[in-house]
């Protein structure tokens, strides 16, 4: 498995390569080296090379170490199991299962004495909790948008929908069954784990997760429209156009006839094909279900972060407008 972020080597381990406490000293005051704490290092050009997700990756792995006493939790654990986040956090978040007396700079320290080790794993040389038990923590703890984002994929990985398992299958009363069966494990995990708070919010959100959102840009927004107390649409709802196709939208207000695209890079940068086509397509699909009566809102990752309230007036308008033509 390729290695996320950088190798971290301990001072141990670059003595064990010849290399004494005084060259030590000059290869990071040379600037070769990056002490990121005590006794922890990194190249500091494969450093520079890395992203924000990359950094935090790395400066995880030199705080949780596999033998060591902390053990990475919420996003800096998400992170390392490869779970998606909304916003890289500044902080890396370690559980103590022994008292700490002393602070770790970069470092949010949760106390939780005697954390059973059953709910511990090493992950890419991180020490974490493990994946389900970091859903749970993120559920507790998280920004609704990266909580809603981790409980979606994992709900979506463990069942294998979405685009790396092929077109998502119809939900079926068996599938359904299974998503309960998921939640299900989530709940019980969400009782048995340490601590009171944040509990009874992972509850609603777990209750909340779909595995039906194939991306972390229509995880987010739904954590949008749910934080605006709008109604939840529902997912991957297929509407015949007036040219006899069938097609798929991202979500869906059947009732109110509103169809929700969530426009990510991926279909106008290349990824799918020649960008002009794409966006040529997507006009005839829009406008074979609006000649159908649906009336479609667009949004895109930047308009949920930057302006959410953009996307929520537009779908606010749209949901009040069909409203009033279905009456």
């Amino acid at each position: 498995m390729v290695k996320r972020g950088v190798e971290v080597f301990t001072r141990q381990t670059l003595r064990q390569t010849g290399l004494s406490d005084s060259t030590l000293t000059r290869q990071v005051k040379s600037g070769h080296l990056l002490r990121l704490r005590p006794g922890r290092y990194v190249n500091r050009r494969a450093w520079e090379q890395l992203s924000l997700k990359g950094h935090h990756i790395t400066r995880t792995r030199a705080i949780a170490q596999p033998n060591g006493r902390l053990i990475a939790t919420r996003e800096s654990a998400a992170l390392a199991h490869g779970l998606p986040v909304c916003f890289i956090p500044s902080n890396v978040h370690v559980i103590a299962r022994e008292a700490q007396s002393h602070q770790l700079s970069g470092v949010v320290v949760h106390q939780c004495i005697g954390f059973p080790t059953e709910y511990v794993t090493a992950i890419d040389d991180i020490r974490a909790l493990t994946r389900a038990a970091t859903v749970v923590s993120c559920a507790r703890h998280a920004d609704l948008r990266t909580a809603l984002m981790v409980i979606d994929a994992e709900l979506r990985a463990r069942l294998q929908f979405g685009p790396s398992h092929g077109e998502p299958p119809e939900v079926t009363q068996s599938r359904n069954e299974e998503i309960k069966e998921l939640r299900v494990e989530l709940l019980t995990l969400n009782e048995l784990l340490p601590g009171r708070r944040g509990k009874a919010v992972a509850r609603r959100l777990i209750k909340l997760g779909n595995p039906l959102a194939e991306s972390p840009l229509e995880s987010l927004g739904r954590a949008v429209i749910i934080r605006a107390g709008l109604p939840i649409p529902e997912l991957q709802v297929e509407i015949r156009g007036s040219d006899g196709r069938l097609y798929r939208m991202d979500g869906a207000y059947r009732n109110q006839r509103v169809a929700i695209e969530f426009d990510g890079r991926i279909k106008y940068f290349g990824d799918l094909g020649d960008p002009d086509m794409v966006a040529y397509q997507e006009h005839l699909r829009q406008t074979a279900i609006g000649n159908r009566g649906w009336r479609v809102v667009r949004t895109s990752w930047n308009e949920l972060i930057h302006h959410p309230e953009a996307f929520i007036n537009a779908l606010r308008n749209a949901l009040e407008e069909q409203n009033r033509r279905v009456a």
